[in-house]
Order: structure tokens, then sequence, then C-alpha cells
């Protein structure tokens, strides 16, 4: 089976288990990733959902070879639950990711922090979206929320014409949140016909089942691109970025404002933080969560970095045995160096 000439660009709109589906080739349906992206030991090195790929088409095959990925300009990633704790691509190429959030018993406030802190890592926009707002019967509930709040019911319709200016055409969006809080029905109203399974949760606690099992790029009818993701029990940070700066930018200013650079915030004279929790200008469950988040952040970074310099040590053994191999067999056969 031959191949054509030159690469097409096309676009990862979802995976199947190592193939992945592409869209943007006529004839073309999956895309096959080269050995080189099968065999990265580097998640994020590999193509996921929302990326836009160079793929060479075969000749009588509705499958292409994947070349290369195009430069992202934005990743949202998380650190995957287990002792290995591998780092997981959500959405390549978003501008925007609406953290879906149920007004019951899934209502987190502290998880959306981690949700912002994390889509700000990825050059994201991160626009907090409360559904099933007619449980609220005080029309107040997450009133505390910093940032872009939106109140919803994805189920009868209510308040989805305030997400339009977010989803304009060559717009990107990836819906995330906990299984339950209504990701698929909101996915199916915006498409405006029933293409993702849905589900109810449990009547004792409000958790979600599974209805969505991988991610999924669909294109709206008015031009945006729409990427629904399975449910997240947890949301791991990767430490990499800024995002926890920008999100508690507040928290950050104060800080700085210590007497002492290294001021650990535990009864130094001047330090600025503990005034502001007296005087009630920086709330105490937030500033636990910065520290949390913080520490959390740290970790995986110092485990990240852990991990590259394993990999780069691999790659110089395997370059120092393929080389003693080279020179062995020149031996062997009389060769000259």
């Amino acid at each position: 089976m031959s191949t054509f000439a030159s690469t097409v660009r096309a676009r990862v709109v979802a995976e199947h288990r190592g193939l992945l589906e592409i869209a943007g080739i006529p004839g073309i349906s999956f895309g096959l990733p080269r050995g080189v992206f099968a065999d990265a030991d580097d998640p994020l090195s590999r193509p996921a959902v929302g990326d836009f790929v160079q793929v060479l088409p075969q000749v009588g095959s509705d499958v292409a070879l994947i070349e290369a990925i195009e430069p992202r300009k934005s990743v949202f990633v998380r650190r995957q639950v287990g002792r290995r704790a591998r780092v997981q691509v959500v959405a390549a190429n978003v501008d925007t990711v609406f953290v879906v959030m149920g007004l019951d018993g899934d209502f987190n406030p502290r998880r959306v922090l981690r949700y912002q802190v994390a889509i700000a890592d990825a050059g994201a926009e991160a626009v907090i979206v409360l559904n099933k707002c007619d449980l609220d019967p005080t029309g107040r509930q997450g009133d505390d929320l910093a940032g872009t709040v939106v109140r919803v019911s994805a189920a009868s319709g209510l308040g989805l014409d305030r997400l339009e200016p977010w989803l304009g055409p060559g717009r990107t969006v990836a819906v995330v949140g906990s299984s339950g809080v209504g990701k698929s029905t909101l996915v199916n109203r915006l498409l405006g016909e029933a293409r993702q399974a849905t589900g109810g949760v449990r009547a004792g606690d409000d958790k979600g089942r599974h209805t969505t099992t991988h991610r999924a790029l669909f294109e709206l009818p008015g031009g945006a691109a729409l990427i629904d993701t399975p449910g997240m029990r947890e949301l791991g940070l990767v430490g990499e970025g800024d995002g926890l700066d920008e999100v508690f930018a507040d928290v950050q200013d104060l800080v700085a404002g210590c007497r002492f650079r290294d001021c650990h915030h535990q009864g130094e004279p001047g330090c600025a933080v503990e005034a502001a929790l007296r005087r009630g200008v920086l709330d105490a469950d937030r500033w636990a969560s910065y520290q949390k988040l913080q520490r959390e952040a740290a970790f995986e970074s110092q485990r990240h970095d852990e991990a590259a310099q394993r990999l780069a040590a691999r790659a110089l053994q395997k370059r120092f045995t393929e080389k003693i191999g080279r020179e062995r067999d020149r031996r062997r056969l009389g060769w000259k160096a």
C-alpha cells in the first residue's frame, strides 16, 4: 500500500485505544501514530484530542499515518490517580474550559480552585458553570467564587445563552467535571441533538455514574468545537506553570508584603498574611487551599524533574550502549573507525 507524497492537516477528535479518530480530510477517518509516538515515555509528546496533526494518507485506506503534532497553543493536563501517577492530557488547543459543577451534593469550592489553577497552567480561560441551578432555592450558592461564574440548567436549557460569548466560530471549549454533574446533557443541549449518553446520580450522595467513556470533539452549529470528557473523581496538579500565582494573585501580594522574605507566616513579626487573616481580608479557607495546592505543586514539580533526569539518564545509557555495539561490530568486521 503506497502513501501520498506529502502530509496534510487534520485534527484529532476522539481516542479509541491507540487508534485516533481524525477530521478534516475527506475519506480519512482515523490516524495511526507513528512508532515515535507509540514508544514515547512522555505522554505530552503523543497526539491527544484537540491536537492539530500532520498526517500521511494511505492510498485505498481510511487510516492515515500521523507524522507530526503541530505546536499547541494550550494543553490541559492532570496527574492521574495511582502509584505511578502519570501525566494525562485532557484536551489540547482549548481556548476555554467549562468547569461544570452541580448545585447539589457535588458543589465544592475547593475543587473549583484546583480546576482554576490547572486551567491557568494550561494557558486557557476557566469558566465555572454551576449546573442544576433549579436545585438552589436561594439562588446564592457559589456567589463567593472568584472568577467567571455562569448559572445554568442543562436539563431545561435555562441560562445556556449566557455561554455564547465563549462559543464563537473557530473557538475550542473543553467540558470537565465530576460524573453526574450534567456535562453530557450540557453538550447535547449545545449540539441541539442527543449525541452523548446521559445518566443520573445516586440518590444517597449525588455521586454520578460514568456515561462518557472517552474524550470526543464535536463541532457546534455555530462553528465552535466542544470537547466532552469523562468524569474526573480527582484532579491532580502537574506542578508546572504559573497557574497558582495567577489564581491566588491576592495571596501572592500579601506574601510579598511580609517583612521577611523567608516568612513562614507562623508568628513572625510583620507578617502581612497573618495580619490579613486577623482583619478578615483573607479568608482562612482560601489561605488553607493555597497552602495545600502550593505544597502539592512543589512536590509534583520535584517529582517531574526527577523523572526527567531518569529519562535523560536512560537515553544517555542507550546511546552509550549503541556506540559500544557499533565499535564492537567494526572490530569484528575489520573496519577502521
